[in-house]
């Protein structure tokens, strides 16, 4: 299954999969995901060489059917102009050499942002691929309590399993032929991470991976575990979390960074900013001690930086497990 990147004439924009049927009247029935006609057009070599020409831009889903992946890639985007995403690349890149993991780093498409790679020997568990990247992330304190507002966006896949009603979430392929020109969606060069390696096909030919094993000593070491913040009806937080979270966090018992986050990220696509600061504020007065001004303000910033358009959707650090969107509606970055 290939996703393409599409654009209407009325400026919307999105991914769908290469499908033989697409459009033809009485048998196309989008959305894809519950079309019953769907004849996806497999990937070939055309379809790469075009890719590479910049004639369009492909996509990949990296989750697959048994839940594993062949890599895990993280987003870091600076649209807004404001955030350090070179910075947080680096940070990225120096916590995975002391792990002793390859890493590999991109210009993203619009020259904004920044993908990492790390590859794996052959499918793993997307659970382990995921839980390690955070912990790396959370090493380089890019994300977490005590990090400040930053260029991370998500991961991909962004979700451990796939749920039946959809494809997952996608990543627009590197090499992008028109992209490339530019010097973005090219291996870029760790020594300064600003030019690309000036022999693409060698620098890709040396690409290094590491193996099942490798995550799994990592895991080991940090006590990571599968959907750990999940309860066991599969929902995110159990009935009641908000009204228990609202009365305030003892000094006895750690967690108000998180707490507010959590609390925020409920209420991010429900309220507008300045009420979630009012909540916030008012919460933060039954904290014991309460945190700075300074501090709440920062969290609702991480919360709006980090915005999805389910608040189920949240996933860094605890907060929300993520649910699935389809084909039409999965989020892509480039």
């Amino acid at each position: 299954m290939v996703p393409k990147f599409w654009q209407s004439k009325t400026g919307s924009s999105g991914y769908s999969p290469l499908c033989r049927n697409e459009w033809k009247e009485d048998v196309c029935k989008k959305p894809c995901r519950s079309c019953q006609n769907a004849d996806y057009i497999p990937l070939s070599d055309q379809l790469i060489l075009d890719h590479f020409k910049g004639n369009h831009i492909l996509g990949v889903y990296p989750l697959l059917k048994d839940n594993t992946c062949n890599f895990i890639a993280g987003d870091f985007d600076n649209h807004s102009g404001d955030r350090g995403a070179l910075s947080d690349v680096k940070a990225f890149y120096e916590v995975c050499q002391v792990q002793e993991i390859p890493c590999y780093v991109l210009r993203s498409k619009s020259g904004k942002g920044y993908h990492t790679y790390i590859f794996f020997n052959k499918p793993v568990p997307a659970w382990k691929a995921r839980s390690v990247a955070f912990a790396l992330l959370q090493e380089a304190r890019i994300i977490g309590d005590d990090a400040d507002i930053s260029s991370f966006d998500r991961l991909f896949p962004n979700q451990d399993e796939l749920t039946g009603k959809g494809l997952g979430n996608l990543i627009a392929l590197p090499f992008q032929g028109k992209a490339g020109k530019a010097g973005h969606t090219l291996l870029l060069d760790p020594s300064d991470y600003t030019k690309p390696y000036n022999d693409q096909w060698e620098a890709l030919s040396e690409i290094k991976r590491i193996g099942e094993s490798d995550l799994d000593s990592l895991i080991d070491e940090w006590d990571l575990e599968p959907k750990k913040h999940r309860t066991n009806n599969g929902e995110a937080n159990p009935d009641g979390w908000l009204i228990e979270a609202l009365k305030g966090v003892d000094k006895n018992i750690p967690g108000r960074n998180s707490t507010g986050t959590k609390i925020a990220g409920y209420f991010v696509n429900k309220l507008p900013k300045k009420d979630i600061l009012t909540i916030l504020t008012a919460w933060n007065t039954h904290n014991a001690p309460p945190l700075d001004e300074s501090a709440i303000s920062k969290i609702v910033e991480s919360v709006y930086r980090y915005k999805k358009r389910n608040a189920d959707e949240w996933e860094i650090n605890l907060h929300f497990a993520g649910r699935e969107k389809s084909c039409a509606e999965a989020p892509a970055s480039g």
